[in-house]
């Protein structure tokens, strides 16, 4: 919470001053805290952000701005981890995909956290990072999963040369048998 603060004393909300100004129980309540979403910047609902500003107005484009930029980082990262479960769930190894994943993680909760500045230039850079490290973790995952499908068609294909292999050499001794048994 703390960092959220710094963000927080940084931003419009916390330089306007009386009775009115907005602190954190505005969005967040006081003893009924909910847990926060990306569904606070949509809706005119009590503690959403188009409770105090219009849609159309530069704030409410704001929100709409952070809305989206999140909720696109939000959802790179669930279909990434999605994707190095799958390569794990067939046995590839995804340490530097994780590790994306991680990175990812980390500038979707900055993101979060910086969006109390209402700086927008930062939330995006921040938020775009954290897709963008979402998207390459993802495309790692994916093709990993699909060099193990490359890895399977080899495998059939060498069983089947085998096969053929083991069979060819059966009916050879077979021949040579009947050869050697002919000759004595």
């Amino acid at each position: 919470h703390s960092a959220t603060q710094d963000y927080f004393l940084k931003s419009p909300h916390a330089e306007a001053q009386g009775e009115d100004a907005p602190k954190c129980v505005t969005c967040h309540g006081r003893y009924d805290v909910s847990q926060p979403s990306e569904a606070m910047y949509e809706g005119t609902e009590p503690r959403h952000c188009g409770s105090c500003h219009a849609s159309d107005s530069p704030e409410g484009q704001v929100a709409q701005t952070f809305y989206s930029a999140i909720n696109t980082a939000a959802q790179s990262y669930d279909e990434a981890e999605t994707a190095i479960q799958a390569a794990k769930g067939v046995g590839m190894l995804v340490s530097a995909q994780e590790n994306l994943l991680q990175q990812a993680n980390t500038d979707l909760v900055t993101a979060r956290a910086a969006q109390h500045t209402l700086n927008q230039t930062e939330v995006l850079r921040i938020a775009d990072d954290a897709r963008i490290a979402a998207e390459e973790a993802k495309i790692g995952a994916e093709a990993a999963v699909e060099a193990t499908v490359v890895r399977r068609r080899a495998m059939v294909i060498a069983i089947a040369a085998i096969g053929v292999t083991i069979v060819a050499l059966y009916l050879l001794k077979r021949e040579l048998d009947k050869r050697l048994e002919a000759d004595s």
